[in-house]
């Protein structure tokens, strides 16, 4: 596998991830106002565009199009903070020229790294978000691979041990400290680009590792709270709860680390895929005898899973990202109201993910919400940098 490299002046960049911009205006194309108002634009928009990119930084402006280039590889944290830096600049501001009020609008097109030729990947990302009328698509060479070429990947990724875990924080939205961590898989190919588990899990369920990447992340887990004392959650399906030697692996593990059991909570995915739930409800039982939380995922998901809160004996039911996200909507609320009002007959707590900015954190607080999570709190990191937290929150580690 041969790795990509971007040739600037004769100097080989290793990292680089690039933006192409189209500039237009809310409600009505280029041409659907005086040329002197389409200028001024053009012109405002490629000033504001220059003070968001630094000078390390290379940018290409003419007429409608800008392209922006990066010389590092963003994650996908810093993606959305440049996207919505740029979409905020020169969409959420109102602009008047010439006594005429209009509102900007930016579609892009991100590629990062990869293999084959990054500029143009960038362009069919842009013609994506042209076409689906979306702020911004990201490629990555990934998404082109076919089937046998990701299986490839992951086999080597598998072989060669280069599946890792991250931690990311959740905190108490009345405390304001960190309660817990979740534990979330990556893998990196021998270019050093890091793959999300939706790119992954269902080719290693396929071959047969899915397993030995349960047992890795909760060896990992073990570690980590025996190095750091704090709380950390992982994920396990019904697959995992299904599998004799899974689930033999898992309760083995705590009973052996029983002094610090108590910490690790264990986070039911794929809910709605649970057949038999009397299997469930023995693994919850074995998993309380050492004092291990239980959570529930993706709560709101197709508006459907009461009765497995009911049903389950459960410590925190996590909403799911587009309830989150969508918490505005008369919808949304009236899940999370009756939710809030389950949780006190109950005595659950809830936790809110996707918390990507400091409007949705507040919404959620408002909402009596207990505990939120995502990038806006804190973005995943390794074991060696969880330290970083401590400088901005209380971490609980009883």
């Amino acid at each position: 596998m041969s790795c990509f490299s971007f040739t600037e002046g004769g100097d080989i960049v290793q990292k680089i991830t690039v933006f192409s911009i189209e500039l237009g205006f809310h409600g009505k194309d280029l041409g659907g106002y005086p040329k002197d108002v389409e200028k001024e634009f053009i012109r405002y928009a490629h000033k504001r565009l220059m003070k968001i990119v630094n000078s390390d930084n290379i940018i290409l402006m003419e007429n409608t199009r800008a392209t922006l280039l990066f010389t590092e590889e963003l994650d996908n944290y810093n993606i959305h903070f440049k996207t919505g830096k740029i979409i905020k600049e020169l969409e959420h501001k109102k602009y008047i020229v010439n006594g005429l009020e209009v509102h900007g609008k930016v579609n892009i097109g991100i590629a990062v790294n990869g293999q084959g030729k990054v500029l143009d990947n960038s362009e069919k990302a842009l013609k994506e978000a042209i076409k689906d009328n979306k702020d911004y698509v990201l490629f990555r060479y990934k998404d082109e691979l076919n089937y046998l070429e990701k299986v490839d990947l992951v086999q080597k990724a598998i072989q060669n041990k280069n599946l890792f875990v991250v931690y990311q924080p959740i905190i108490n939205n009345r405390t304001k400290s960190i309660d817990y961590f979740e534990a979330l898989v990556r893998m990196r190919d021998e270019c050093g680009d890091i793959y999300g588990p939706e790119y992954f899990l269902e080719i290693a369920k396929k071959l047969k590792k899915y397993h030995d990447i349960t047992i890795l992340v909760l060896d990992d887990i073990i570690e980590t709270v025996k190095q750091t004392k704090y709380r950390v959650n992982m994920n396990i399906t019904y697959s995992d709860i299904e599998n004799y030697k899974t689930r033999y692996y898992i309760l083995s593990k705590l009973k052996t680390n029983k002094d610090i059991a108590h910490k690790i909570g264990f986070e039911i995915t794929e809910t709605e895929k649970i057949k038999k739930y009397e299997k469930v409800e023995k693994f919850i039982k074995d998993l309380r005898k050492t004092q291990s939380k239980i959570l529930i995922d993706d709560f709101g998901k197709g508006y459907s899973n009461y009765e497995r809160v009911m049903r389950l004996d459960i410590d925190i039911i996590k909403l799911d990202g587009e309830l989150v996200k969508n918490m505005g909507s008369e919808k949304s609320e009236i899940i999370i109201k009756t939710l809030v009002e389950l949780r006190d007959a109950c005595g659950t707590q809830i936790l809110a993910e996707c918390v990507e900015n400091a409007d949705i954190l507040t919404k959620v607080e408002n909402m009596g919400i207990d505990l939120a999570q995502g990038y806006f709190i804190g973005k995943p990191v390794t074991r060696e940098e969880l330290h970083k937290f401590s400088d901005t929150y209380n971490i609980k580690q009883i």
